[in-house]
């Protein structure tokens, strides 16, 4: 039986001290509150279960086979570099989208954590058995496209982050309080990730799209309380650089109403209608990536009819494919001047299946 991961080990990789060698290698302090103390483990024995992904059919649902592009796309991220769109929506969009669907948690083995069961709540996660996992996963990526990204960068060195066996903690903009969630990226990182029905997806630059993300400079508390609260949300464990920075958490994991444990995605959404919306935009993802790999420049995009076929063949896809030769039918793709939005709203600014030009 295969050992399965649940988190690729190239990300736990960079929660490490050290800054050299292969990412899946390098050494991770893990407090497990099944074992009640700190050890120092190789990323790559961390986050995984054996037969995790294997379906009663047979058939296998690997979420991670994008996993070998993953740290140059995270690297880009949190350097505050460009991002090409084809980069976004092959690796970044299915590695946020993964983490909702992708974790022991998530299959309801060991009762779903309070974070886990409002996801479901909401719609923004399916319940059920591992058989679900593709379809769930299919419909997150529309919302995860549509999701706006902000990257937050600790440039001081404030705190170094750690991060946890679900991957992500709920969190709060403090401007507009808008919930969403916060996904440390690596000691100085964050990547946030607030749901909205439209979205400026990417822009044409010379020869190519570009994902249209926000980079922020960290304000001196902006990652107050955050290790605490990925230590709260956390299923199992949690992983940091040093056994100091795991054990100061390790109570909150135990116990995450120690705290006052508060979870701020049940206001997100009603749940039914959200999962609906979810389903009609499960071909958004095959027309971005294919506007992304067929490099078009919006003036031809616009009168492009994108198949299945012009998606990338050697880089991560969605497990179930239209039909090859078959035409993407974009639920709410709009374009506006040299940049492309996404609405998954059925009373936003496109007409259902209608691209307009600006």
């Amino acid at each position: 039986m295969p050992c399965d991961h649940y988190l690729p080990a190239s990300f736990i990789g960079r929660f490490s001290s050290t800054r050299h060698g292969d990412l899946s290698s390098r050494p991770v302090w893990v407090y497990d509150a099944g074992t009640g103390e700190p050890v120092l483990a190789s990323a790559r024995s961390v986050g995984s279960r054996h037969g995790l992904y294997g379906l009663t059919y047979g058939g296998l649902a690997d979420m991670w086979t994008h996993e070998a592009e993953l740290p140059p796309v995270l690297d880009a991220l949190a350097g505050g570099r460009d991002v090409t769109l084809g980069d976004w929506v092959h690796v970044a969009v299915p590695f946020v989208a993964a983490l909702f669907v992708a974790g022991r948690e998530c299959a309801g083995r060991d009762g779903p954590v309070p974070l886990v069961a409002a996801l479901q709540n909401t719609g923004y996660l399916a319940r059920g058995k591992p058989e679900s996992r593709d379809a769930a996963f299919a419909d997150t990526l529309a919302l995860v496209l549509t999701a706006r990204w902000v990257v937050v960068h600790d440039g001081a060195h404030s705190e170094s982050l750690i991060s946890s066996d679900v991957g992500f903690a709920a969190t709060q903009e403090s401007g507009s309080g808008d919930p969403g969630w916060a996904i440390p990226l690596d000691l100085d990182t964050v990547l946030a990730v607030f749901p909205q029905a439209t979205r400026r997806l990417g822009t044409f630059r010379g020869t190519r799209w570009c994902a249209l993300l926000d980079h922020v400079e960290a304000t001196a508390t902006a990652f107050a309380g955050l290790n605490a609260e990925i230590a709260r949300d956390a299923c199992g464990f949690i992983v940091g650089p040093t056994r100091a920075s795991v054990a100061a958490h390790a109570r909150a994991v135990e116990d995450p109403t120690a705290d006052g444990h508060r979870t701020l995605l049940e206001s997100v959404g009603a749940g039914t209608a959200l999962r609906e919306v979810q389903a009609a935009h499960r071909g958004d993802w095959w027309y971005v990536a294919g506007l992304a790999d067929l490099g078009l420049p919006p003036d031809q995009a616009i009168h492009h009819g994108v198949s299945v076929d012009d998606v990338d063949g050697g880089r991560w896809a969605p497990p179930h494919a239209p039909g090859t030769g078959m035409r993407v039918s974009p639920g709410g793709i709009g374009f506006a001047g040299n940049e492309v939005w996404l609405s998954r709203d059925p009373a936003g600014e496109f007409d259902g299946q209608v691209m307009n030009a600006a």
